[in-house]
Protein backbone atom coordinates (compact mmCIF):
# COMPACT_ATOMS: atom_id res chain seq x y z
CA UNK A 1 0.00 0.00 0.00
CA UNK A 2 1.22 3.57 -0.85
CA UNK A 3 -0.19 6.93 0.25
CA UNK A 4 0.16 9.77 -2.74
CA UNK A 5 2.72 8.46 -4.73
CA UNK A 6 5.15 7.52 -1.65
CA UNK A 7 6.69 4.27 -0.71
CA UNK A 8 5.04 1.37 -0.69
CA UNK A 9 4.03 -0.22 2.71
CA UNK A 10 3.49 -3.80 3.68
CA UNK A 11 -0.27 -4.22 4.61
CA UNK A 12 -1.42 -7.31 6.62
CA UNK A 13 -1.06 -11.15 5.74
CA UNK A 14 -3.76 -13.15 5.44
CA UNK A 15 -3.50 -16.67 6.12
CA UNK A 16 -5.64 -19.45 4.62
CA UNK A 17 -7.42 -20.37 1.52
CA UNK A 18 -10.74 -19.11 -0.50
CA UNK A 19 -12.13 -15.71 0.42
CA UNK A 20 -9.85 -13.46 2.90
CA UNK A 21 -10.34 -10.43 4.30
CA UNK A 22 -7.42 -7.53 6.06
CA UNK A 23 -8.56 -4.42 7.21
CA UNK A 24 -5.60 -1.85 7.13
CA UNK A 25 -6.11 1.35 10.20
CA UNK A 26 -3.05 2.88 9.83
CA UNK A 27 -4.47 5.55 7.20
CA UNK A 28 -4.99 9.27 7.16
CA UNK A 29 -8.50 11.27 6.59
CA UNK A 30 -9.00 12.40 2.72
CA UNK A 31 -6.55 10.76 1.52
CA UNK A 32 -6.14 8.20 -1.89
CA UNK A 33 -3.88 5.05 -1.13
CA UNK A 34 -2.67 2.45 -3.64
CA UNK A 35 -3.26 -1.42 -2.93
CA UNK A 36 -1.92 -4.24 -4.75
CA UNK A 37 -2.16 -7.79 -3.39
CA UNK A 38 0.33 -10.62 -3.82
CA UNK A 39 -0.11 -14.37 -3.23
CA UNK A 40 2.51 -17.31 -1.43
CA UNK A 41 2.41 -20.41 -1.45
CA UNK A 42 4.12 -24.05 -1.62
CA UNK A 43 5.28 -22.83 -5.58
CA UNK A 44 6.27 -19.60 -4.72
CA UNK A 45 4.73 -15.82 -5.07
CA UNK A 46 3.05 -14.77 -7.87
CA UNK A 47 2.62 -11.31 -9.20
CA UNK A 48 1.28 -8.26 -7.68
CA UNK A 49 -2.44 -7.58 -8.89
CA UNK A 50 -3.51 -4.63 -10.97
CA UNK A 51 -3.55 -1.61 -8.05
CA UNK A 52 -6.76 -0.40 -6.99
CA UNK A 53 -7.31 3.52 -6.03
CA UNK A 54 -9.01 3.60 -2.42
CA UNK A 55 -10.02 6.85 -1.03
CA UNK A 56 -10.40 7.54 2.74
CA UNK A 57 -13.34 9.57 4.29
CA UNK A 58 -12.70 13.21 4.75
CA UNK A 59 -12.37 12.45 8.51
CA UNK A 60 -12.86 9.88 11.35
CA UNK A 61 -16.11 7.67 10.40
CA UNK A 62 -18.38 8.18 13.06
CA UNK A 63 -20.40 5.20 14.63
CA UNK A 64 -24.51 5.81 15.07
CA UNK A 65 -27.16 4.31 14.41
CA UNK A 66 -30.84 5.99 13.64
CA UNK A 67 -32.65 6.84 16.94
CA UNK A 68 -36.09 5.00 17.70
CA UNK A 69 -37.12 6.93 20.32
CA UNK A 70 -37.00 10.95 20.30
CA UNK A 71 -39.84 11.95 18.49
CA UNK A 72 -39.64 8.81 15.52
CA UNK A 73 -42.85 8.40 13.64
CA UNK A 74 -43.60 4.60 13.96
CA UNK A 75 -46.16 5.43 11.73
CA UNK A 76 -44.43 6.47 8.52
CA UNK A 77 -41.46 5.37 8.78
CA UNK A 78 -39.98 1.77 9.28
CA UNK A 79 -36.54 0.92 10.90
CA UNK A 80 -34.62 -2.34 10.01
CA UNK A 81 -33.35 -4.64 13.19
CA UNK A 82 -29.60 -2.86 13.28
CA UNK A 83 -30.99 0.52 12.82
CA UNK A 84 -28.99 1.44 9.73
CA UNK A 85 -31.58 1.73 7.57
CA UNK A 86 -34.83 3.74 7.03
CA UNK A 87 -37.41 3.36 4.95
CA UNK A 88 -41.10 5.59 4.79
CA UNK A 89 -44.61 4.87 3.50
CA UNK A 90 -45.88 7.23 1.06
CA UNK A 91 -49.09 8.48 1.18
CA UNK A 92 -50.93 8.35 -1.71
CA UNK A 93 -52.04 11.71 -2.15
CA UNK A 94 -48.63 13.68 -1.31
CA UNK A 95 -47.44 10.54 -4.21
CA UNK A 96 -49.84 11.82 -6.64
CA UNK A 97 -48.80 15.92 -5.88
CA UNK A 98 -45.06 15.60 -6.18
CA UNK A 99 -45.35 13.36 -9.19
CA UNK A 100 -48.00 16.37 -10.70
CA UNK A 101 -45.17 19.00 -10.26
CA UNK A 102 -42.38 20.25 -7.84
CA UNK A 103 -42.47 21.09 -4.78
CA UNK A 104 -42.12 24.93 -4.52
CA UNK A 105 -40.27 27.14 -1.70
CA UNK A 106 -42.59 28.03 0.60
CA UNK A 107 -45.59 25.29 0.56
CA UNK A 108 -45.64 23.33 3.14
CA UNK A 109 -45.67 19.40 3.70
CA UNK A 110 -45.25 16.97 6.34
CA UNK A 111 -41.84 16.18 7.04
CA UNK A 112 -41.03 12.86 9.05
CA UNK A 113 -37.69 13.32 10.68
CA UNK A 114 -34.88 11.34 12.46
CA UNK A 115 -31.91 11.63 13.93
CA UNK A 116 -28.57 9.47 14.66
CA UNK A 117 -28.11 8.40 18.53
CA UNK A 118 -25.07 9.98 19.17
CA UNK A 119 -24.38 13.81 19.65
CA UNK A 120 -21.10 15.34 18.60
CA UNK A 121 -20.04 17.61 21.07
CA UNK A 122 -16.18 18.25 19.46
CA UNK A 123 -13.79 17.01 16.58
CA UNK A 124 -14.30 16.35 12.92
CA UNK A 125 -16.66 13.22 11.58
CA UNK A 126 -17.97 12.07 8.68
CA UNK A 127 -20.66 9.48 7.36
CA UNK A 128 -22.06 8.04 4.65
CA UNK A 129 -25.57 7.83 3.70
CA UNK A 130 -27.17 5.75 0.24
CA UNK A 131 -30.27 6.93 -0.89
CA UNK A 132 -32.86 4.68 -3.32
CA UNK A 133 -32.83 7.05 -5.90
CA UNK A 134 -36.49 5.96 -6.36
CA UNK A 135 -37.01 7.97 -3.57
CA UNK A 136 -39.62 11.06 -3.23
CA UNK A 137 -38.03 13.42 -0.86
CA UNK A 138 -35.17 12.33 1.21
CA UNK A 139 -33.28 15.09 3.32
CA UNK A 140 -29.70 14.25 4.58
CA UNK A 141 -27.32 16.97 7.09
CA UNK A 142 -27.36 17.94 10.73
CA UNK A 143 -28.64 19.49 13.28
CA UNK A 144 -28.66 21.16 16.61
CA UNK A 145 -30.03 19.90 19.68
CA UNK A 146 -32.23 23.16 20.25
CA UNK A 147 -34.18 22.98 17.28
CA UNK A 148 -35.09 19.29 18.64
CA UNK A 149 -38.33 20.38 20.01
CA UNK A 150 -39.26 22.27 17.07
CA UNK A 151 -38.91 18.84 14.80
CA UNK A 152 -40.67 16.58 17.12
CA UNK A 153 -42.35 18.01 20.04
CA UNK A 154 -44.85 21.05 18.06
CA UNK A 155 -45.23 19.84 14.54
CA UNK A 156 -44.80 18.15 11.41
CA UNK A 157 -45.55 20.93 8.83
CA UNK A 158 -42.08 22.41 7.82
CA UNK A 159 -41.86 24.58 4.80
CA UNK A 160 -40.64 23.78 1.35
CA UNK A 161 -38.29 20.64 1.81
CA UNK A 162 -35.99 22.18 -1.11
CA UNK A 163 -34.39 24.94 1.44
CA UNK A 164 -34.62 24.82 5.46
CA UNK A 165 -32.38 27.67 5.50
CA UNK A 166 -33.32 30.84 2.98
CA UNK A 167 -33.45 34.01 3.89
CA UNK A 168 -36.10 34.79 1.63
CA UNK A 169 -33.37 36.85 -0.66
CA UNK A 170 -32.94 36.66 -4.42
CA UNK A 171 -29.57 38.25 -4.52
CA UNK A 172 -27.26 35.71 -3.32
CA UNK A 173 -24.06 38.08 -3.65
CA UNK A 174 -25.09 40.45 -0.92
CA UNK A 175 -26.16 37.99 1.63
CA UNK A 176 -23.95 37.30 4.34
CA UNK A 177 -24.14 33.34 5.41
CA UNK A 178 -24.26 32.99 9.39
CA UNK A 179 -24.61 29.59 10.96
CA UNK A 180 -28.00 27.83 11.20
CA UNK A 181 -29.42 25.44 14.02
CA UNK A 182 -29.98 22.69 11.26
CA UNK A 183 -28.60 21.99 7.60
CA UNK A 184 -29.80 19.75 5.16
CA UNK A 185 -29.91 18.88 1.37
CA UNK A 186 -32.70 17.53 0.02
CA UNK A 187 -32.55 14.49 -2.78
CA UNK A 188 -35.89 14.08 -5.14
CA UNK A 189 -36.07 12.06 -8.14
CA UNK A 190 -32.77 10.81 -8.54
CA UNK A 191 -31.35 14.71 -8.01
CA UNK A 192 -29.75 16.02 -5.77
CA UNK A 193 -30.59 19.91 -4.64
CA UNK A 194 -27.61 22.06 -2.89
CA UNK A 195 -29.03 25.28 -0.79
CA UNK A 196 -28.40 28.73 -1.53
CA UNK A 197 -25.00 30.30 -0.81
CA UNK A 198 -21.25 29.45 -1.75
CA UNK A 199 -21.43 26.09 -4.15
CA UNK A 200 -18.74 23.85 -4.58
CA UNK A 201 -18.52 22.70 -8.48
CA UNK A 202 -17.14 19.92 -9.95
CA UNK A 203 -14.50 21.77 -11.46
CA UNK A 204 -13.80 23.68 -8.22
CA UNK A 205 -15.13 26.63 -9.16
CA UNK A 206 -18.02 28.48 -6.68
CA UNK A 207 -20.92 30.66 -7.27
CA UNK A 208 -24.22 31.54 -5.68
CA UNK A 209 -26.87 30.00 -7.38
CA UNK A 210 -29.00 27.00 -6.27
CA UNK A 211 -28.05 23.59 -8.24
CA UNK A 212 -29.66 20.64 -9.19
CA UNK A 213 -26.80 17.61 -9.25
CA UNK A 214 -27.24 13.94 -10.31
CA UNK A 215 -27.49 11.55 -7.18
CA UNK A 216 -24.39 10.00 -5.97
CA UNK A 217 -24.69 5.95 -4.98
CA UNK A 218 -23.01 7.29 -2.02
CA UNK A 219 -23.18 11.03 -0.15
CA UNK A 220 -20.39 12.11 2.31
CA UNK A 221 -21.77 14.06 5.22
CA UNK A 222 -18.55 15.64 6.99
CA UNK A 223 -19.14 17.98 10.20
CA UNK A 224 -16.44 20.23 11.86
CA UNK A 225 -17.93 20.88 15.06
CA UNK A 226 -14.75 22.81 16.34
CA UNK A 227 -14.98 24.95 13.47
CA UNK A 228 -18.55 24.96 13.17
CA UNK A 229 -19.56 24.01 9.58
CA UNK A 230 -20.73 20.99 7.70
CA UNK A 231 -19.73 19.70 4.10
CA UNK A 232 -21.31 16.95 2.04
CA UNK A 233 -19.40 15.07 -0.85
CA UNK A 234 -19.84 13.13 -3.92
CA UNK A 235 -18.41 9.60 -2.90
CA UNK A 236 -18.43 8.21 -6.09
CA UNK A 237 -14.82 7.66 -7.44
CA UNK A 238 -12.40 10.38 -7.03
CA UNK A 239 -14.37 12.28 -3.74
CA UNK A 240 -15.44 16.14 -4.62
CA UNK A 241 -17.37 18.78 -2.45
CA UNK A 242 -20.58 19.57 -3.54
CA UNK A 243 -20.77 22.60 -0.85
CA UNK A 244 -19.87 24.04 2.66
CA UNK A 245 -22.14 25.47 4.93
CA UNK A 246 -21.96 26.90 8.55
CA UNK A 247 -24.12 25.45 11.04
CA UNK A 248 -24.65 26.20 14.37
CA UNK A 249 -22.13 24.31 16.97
CA UNK A 250 -22.69 25.80 20.30
CA UNK A 251 -24.46 22.64 21.11
CA UNK A 252 -24.42 19.28 20.92
CA UNK A 253 -25.11 18.30 17.10
CA UNK A 254 -26.49 15.27 15.56
CA UNK A 255 -26.77 13.64 12.07
CA UNK A 256 -30.23 14.20 10.72
CA UNK A 257 -32.49 12.64 8.22
CA UNK A 258 -35.83 13.82 6.70
CA UNK A 259 -38.14 11.71 4.50
CA UNK A 260 -41.18 12.70 3.22
CA UNK A 261 -43.32 10.28 0.72
CA UNK A 262 -42.06 6.68 -0.33
CA UNK A 263 -38.09 6.25 0.39
CA UNK A 264 -35.37 4.63 1.91
CA UNK A 265 -31.70 5.57 3.25
CA UNK A 266 -28.74 3.37 4.69
CA UNK A 267 -26.47 4.66 6.67
CA UNK A 268 -23.34 2.63 5.19
CA UNK A 269 -20.85 0.57 7.53
CA UNK A 270 -17.43 2.02 6.65
CA UNK A 271 -16.63 1.07 9.93
CA UNK A 272 -17.60 -2.53 9.25
CA UNK A 273 -15.28 -3.09 6.21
Amino acid sequence: MKENHQEWICGPLVEGSGAAVASVTAVSPASAYAVRVQAFGPAGSSDYSQELIIYTTPAEVLWFRLDDRSGYNKDSLELSEDRRTVCSQAPLGIVAQLAERPCPTGTFLPVDHIVGDFAITRGRHAWVVDVDPSSCVVRVGVVNATKLPDWFSTSRQLSSPRFEQDSGHDSGSEEVETAQPSLLITIARGRLFLPRGQTVSAAGSTNMATEALPLPRRLTVCLDHDEGWVAFYNSDGTPSCFCRRLVDCSGPVYPAFGMLGGGKLRIHPLDLG
